[in-house]
């Protein structure tokens, strides 16, 4: 997989089908995986936070999310495929619905969108979704506890801003271990309740 380095942090350099071919060969195998979405701002962070950027460099799959990395890819020579996290967040939730898989969301519990706009809106645009949304804190050592964990989330969702959600993917993923796929999905969580709208 061809993969392209902006200060040091690798981007996966796929386009949107041959992203969501790799979740589908992610969720067939015996593995657990992260995909994170770096934008110039996390992209800015990592090269101050050590930990940070050795997460985003473990990550099985890195979209560059923002047209701030596709300008700093031309200004390096390389044309980076731009598929931004809303964009793949809503890939996977399409593919979850279609294949009858199991979505955790978490979010946080002082974020714009509140539990049950996340849920209506789970409702309204994906019909048939089997879904469990959580608010919690953001703390990279606390695992969500009891109906989460039971509901066995194939893929989870996590929605508690950067760099809060890169570092509890990466310090709790091997606890769920129902979870195949595990995406920092940032700002898309207010994109799915209208509660923010989209950059053009």
């Amino acid at each position: 997989m061809e993969t392209i380095s902006i200060l040091g942090v690798r981007i996966s350099n796929l386009d949107r089908a041959a992203l969501l071919a790799k979740a589908k060969e992610f969720l067939a195998d015996d593995k657990q995986h992260f995909i994170v979405t770096p934008n110039p701002e996390i992209i800015l962070a990592a090269s101050r936070d050590e930990e940070l950027f050795y997460i985003l460099n473990s990550a099985d799959l890195s979209l560059g999310d923002g047209i701030g990395v596709k300008l700093a890819g031309w200004l390096s020579g390389k044309n980076i495929k731009r598929v931004t996290g809303a964009e793949f967040s809503f890939d996977l939730l399409n593919l979850a619905t279609t294949e009858k898989l199991k979505v955790g969301v978490l979010i946080w519990k002082k974020g714009l969108s509140k539990k049950t706009e996340v849920e209506n809106a789970l409702r309204a645009k994906y019909p048939g979704l089997e879904f469990i949304v959580e608010a919690v804190e953001r703390d990279a050592a606390a695992l969500p506890q009891g109906d989460f964990i039971d509901f066995a989330p194939a893929i989870i969702l996590v929605g508690l801003g950067f760099p809060y959600q890169e570092k509890f993917i990466f310090h709790q993923l091997k606890n769920i271990p129902a979870a195949k796929i595990m995406m920092g999905v940032g700002g898309t969580i207010d994109f799915l309740t209208g509660r923010r709208r989209r950059a053009p």
